[in-house]
């Protein structure tokens, strides 16, 4: 069985932890400096059942102390070049300060044989080589997350038939992803899974994605893709997440596009300019734990299907051209709720006062509203975080305040823009957690300064306004 053994890599008084697995040999600690290029090759060059190297920063350390790999070490001496580590399967670089393309050329020369590289959170620049796609025969996972790297995806990299994940969110490559995608071989169409692109400048429109049948993650989101969702995509049966938002996409999405999706957990079509075109009846085949609607046109009927959707713990449908009244069942499928965004729509009526508990506290819940919802606040709101009731046409602030208490630990409370007239209520003692209140361009009365609680609150204000900028003075 494999073991782990534990090194400290020390520079200038810092310390960073090396994970070793090292294959049927026994666990050992020991301590050493890789401040030269001899001393870290030794470590993989001298040990024949070395397994898995994790030199991964400390990233609680500032960037500036985190020196313990520099480009210096990668340099491969061309006489260095027999000494390969055939054992090395997984090598995690991730949260360092690497630059250059020397750790590449050093992998293709040393570690041919890797399975999973992270060099995720790095300082990388320039192009992926195309070596990748021709070195690296038993790659399986390739994550080069939030880097500086630029080009192109290389075409090469859908020859490998051994890679399962592929990993460049947070970079700077363009180009199109038809020929990656179209590149992925035969050999390679079933193993495929994870494909995270994210926050990238790709361009084009979305591939035939049915020749990955075994992909259960995609993430092509905030890039600059156009044209439409292919019907194809319905194919992916053992798909689990779904990102596209923030691109230039449009069209219809229809019942077609999530016909085989039942795995589907998270979908986010969001900030596109999209259609959704279902039946009144529609019952979807997935159950979303995620769901990420803004901007697509969902209306002008409140969508019914969402009443099969029973977990969801975080939803946005703001702007999405509903003209409608919120049905009680959509606030009793709430339960899990976590974050939850419905402003800038037409939404209308009142929101019932039902016993509801959410599941797990609050867990930062954030709920925005900003429609034409009115009559009072319902007591189980107190849940929230974070509660943004503002732009609608709240009544009643008294009985939210001063109802039936419910434990809270609201830190934000935005009411403004309503129609709450009367005293401004003396009952704060619940809300002591809160740190922002806004209640401006109401219709309330009174005199805030006989108002105990409300001068506490200021204070409290004061108080945390103060320490944090000091805070923030002195660290500067």
């Amino acid at each position: 069985m494999a073991s782990q053994m534990t090194l400290a890599c020390c520079l200038h008084g810092r310390t960073m932890t090396i994970t070793v697995i090292v294959a049927y040999g026994k666990a050992f600690s020991a301590t050493m400096k890789l401040v030269t290029y001899t001393c870290f090759n030794s470590l993989v060059g001298n040990l024949p059942n070395l397994h898995t190297v994790k030199l991964a920063s400390n990233v609680d350390l500032k960037i500036s102390d985190a020196k313990c790999l520099t480009d210096k070490i990668f340099l491969v001496p061309y006489a260095s070049i027999k000494k390969r580590s055939s054992s090395l399967v997984t090598l995690d670089l991730a949260y360092n300060l690497l630059k250059s393309s020397d750790i590449f050329h050093w992998i293709f020369n040393f570690t041919p044989n890797l399975h999973s590289i992270y060099l995720d959170q790095n300082l990388l620049e320039g192009p992926i080589p195309d070596r990748f796609g021709k070195a690296m025969n038993s790659l399986e996972v390739l994550r080069l997350g939030t880097n500086k790297l630029k080009g192109t995806i290389p075409a090469s990299l859908g020859n490998l038939c051994t890679l399962q994940e592929l990993h460049l969110y947070n970079n700077n490559l363009s180009g199109g992803i038809s020929s990656f995608i179209h590149n992925i071989s035969w050999c390679n169409r079933h193993k495929f899974q994870s494909l995270n692109l994210s926050h990238d400048l790709a361009i084009g429109m979305l591939p035939n994605h049915s020749i990955l049948s075994s992909l259960r993650a995609l993430d092509l989101s905030r890039n600059q893709l156009t044209g439409e969702i292919p019907k194809s995509i319905g194919l992916l049966h053992d798909l689990d997440y779904l990102y596209l938002n923030g691109n230039n996409l449009e069209g219809d999405i229809t019942e077609t596009h999530f016909t085989n999706l039942s795995k589907l957990r998270v979908l986010d079509l969001s900030d596109n300019s999209f259609s959704l075109k279902v039946g009144t009846t529609w019952v979807p085949p997935f159950q979303l734990f995620r769901l990420g609607l803004a901007s697509c046109k969902l209306g002008p009927t409140f969508p019914r299907w969402l009443q099969t959707q029973s977990q969801i713990e975080f939803l946005d449908i703001s702007d999405a051209g509903i003209d409608d009244f919120v049905p009680e069942w959509f606030w009793n499928n709430l339960r899990s709720l976590c974050q939850m965004n419905m402003s800038c729509n037409n939404l209308k009526g009142t929101i019932p006062d039902l016993p509801i508990m959410f599941a797990g506290g609050n867990r930062n819940m954030l709920i925005r509203s900003s429609n034409k919802l009115e009559g009072g606040i319902p007591t189980f709101l107190k849940q929230a975080d974070s509660l943004d009731l503002s732009k609608d046409k709240i009544t009643d602030l008294k009985t939210f305040l001063c109802g039936k208490n419910i434990t809270t630990e609201m830190r934000t409370l935005d009411l403004s823009k309503n129609q709450i007239m009367g005293q401004l209520p003396d009952c704060w003692e619940h809300l002591t957690s809160l740190r922002y209140l806004d209640l401006s361009n109401n219709k309330l009365s009174g005199n805030i300064f006989h108002n105990p609680w409300v001068l506490l609150f200021i204070w409290k204000i004061w108080s945390y306004v103060t320490t944090n900028y000091l805070e923030n003075y002195h660290s500067h």
